[in-house]
């Protein structure tokens, strides 16, 4: 669930008076409290905006609330500053909040990384921003990417467990993936080497 309603109540507005605030009218926002309809991206920054929110936490799917403009002002990280300027160390409990933080920032950024993605492998794709505007989406399109990227640059190198993925292997899962994402967006493709065993069949 959202938080619109959640930080609009907070902040004691009436949808009326938010709606005025933001430019958006309150039938709109009442559709996007209750979730009948889904804003798009320019519109979940705009409302982030005004709340002083991430767009991951207004959208329900972060708990890290700090915008990565407003990391110098958080007091998490002022802190984190005065045990670096101490001790030169911080501990394993606040390492995993500092990756929380660069988490969310991925996902705030993950609509507009893949949109350039996209414009790099598809140049005349008709694809805009807020075709990406499913943060949670996003971000695991974005680490799925980065896994096959990983997985690509050490065909035959040992992994972190030490074991070493042979070619084979990698090109078996690539085509394994690549089969499963064809055929969930409909496609009728059939591999060569499906084409070969039929026509092997049929012979």
């Amino acid at each position: 669930m959202n938080r619109i309603k959640e930080l609009r109540t907070k902040k004691g507005l009436t949808l009326q008076k938010l709606g005025k605030d933001v430019g958006i009218s309150f039938g709109a926002l009442g559709n996007y409290e209750n979730e009948r309809r889904e804003p798009k991206l320019a519109t979940w920054k705009k409302l982030a905006d005004y709340f002083g929110v991430t767009v991951g936490y207004l959208q329900g799917i972060s708990n890290i609330k700090s915008r990565q403009e407003d990391y110098k002002n958080d007091s998490f990280f002022q802190d984190m500053r005065k045990k670096l300027d101490n001790t030169g160390k911080i501990s394993e409990k606040d390492k995993e909040k500092i990756s929380e933080y660069i988490l969310a920032d991925r996902q705030n950024n993950a609509p507009n990384i893949l949109y350039e993605i996209g414009q790099q492998m598809i140049p005349k794709s008709k694809y805009t921003v807020d075709d990406f505007d499913n943060l949670k989406i996003s971000s695991t399109g974005i680490t799925t990417i980065d896994w096959i990227i990983e997985l690509v640059a050490n065909v035959n190198k040992p992994n972190k467990k030490g074991q070493i993925i042979s070619e084979k292997d990698t090109k078996d899962l690539l085509a394994k993936l690549q089969r499963e994402i064809i055929l969930t967006l409909g496609y009728n493709i059939i591999s060569k080497s499906d084409k070969n065993d039929s026509q092997k069949n049929n012979s």
